[in-house]
């Protein structure tokens, strides 16, 4: 049935075959060892009828080798699971290093999933180096997906050292991606009172901002750096950066309104208010 497949369906036999597998009915009321056996050994019939017919080592094989290894890793062998994992890239044959950038970080999830932390990190890293300084928008997406998979309860990790390096690494699709996740890790340090830890991951993303070729949000980060600075005491580098940024606003022709009012509210709450009538007539030049 695998090979009629095979040859009458090609262009649907992916499909057909794994999902007959996936979701295969089972009249008796196997164990679940049970399936993950019945299921493997029905993977290696498929991967044996199509390396008759395409050779193998043809990339037609890889989904096929990628199910049996996540059955392996189901079943609790692990090693065998990275094996076939890592046959499943070989033979996909890719010919980009974006994709052997995401094949990286799809092991860093394997890795994570089974709390070996030291290879998921090795793994991340490797797909880092692999985007030569440029981490396109499929591979920060991808990114993306292991750094959430870090901060759940189930891991209870700070994706901020992984953020950390994708700012440092990445420009205009990794900050259009991880602009979320480092909203709430920084709301998180402020509400903490954390605020050298706010302060520290806000500069690497205005820092990264720099990078960019286009940034709707970066002086509004430029803004929450400046300040959470005020709120350290560093009042002279905020009220640098803030008015770099009404400058930079009003030469474009935005308003300034809202975020000069929303200044003087903090520095009313910071028992600052004086700053901002001395600020606003430095600016002014009165």
């Amino acid at each position: 049935m695998l090979k009629i497949t095979e040859l009458g369906f090609p262009s649907q036999a992916n499909d057909l075959v794994l999902y007959g597998i996936r979701d295969k009915q089972y009249v008796s009321n196997l164990d679940r060892d049970a399936q993950i056996a019945d299921r493997r050994k029905l993977l290696e019939i498929a991967i044996q009828v199509r390396s008759s017919i395409y050779g193998p080592n043809d990339h037609r094989l890889a989904p096929f080798i990628r199910q049996y290894g996540d059955e392996f890793e189901a079943g609790g062998n692990l090693d065998e699971a990275k094996k076939q994992i890592e046959r499943s890239f070989v033979v996909a044959k890719p010919i980009t290093d974006d994709i052997r950038a995401s094949q990286q970080i799809e092991l860093a999830q394997f890795y994570l999933r089974h709390q070996m932390r030291e290879k998921m990190y090795e793994s991340f890293n490797s797909a880092v180096a692999l985007c030569h300084g440029h981490i396109s928008n499929s591979v920060a997406r991808n990114f993306s997906y292991i750094t959430k998979a870090y901060s759940t309860s189930s891991y209870g990790g700070n994706p901020e050292k992984m953020i950390s390096t994708l700012l440092a690494n990445g420009d205009d699709d990794v900050v259009a991606i991880l602009d979320p996740q480092i909203d709430v890790l920084v709301n998180n340090y402020i509400d903490s009172g954390s605020l050298s830890r706010a302060e520290k991951l806000l500069r690497q993303r205005v820092d990264t901002s720099d990078n960019c070729k286009s940034d709707p949000n970066g002086n509004e980060w430029r803004l929450r750096l400046s300040d959470t600075l005020l709120a350290l005491g560093r009042d002279a580098e905020s009220n640098k950066l803030f008015d770099q940024v009404r400058s930079a606003t009003a030469l474009t022709g935005g308003s300034v309104a809202q975020m000069v009012s929303k200044r003087e509210e903090l520095l009313e709450r910071l028992g600052k208010a004086g700053q901002a009538k001395s600020s606003q007539q430095k600016a002014t030049g009165h």
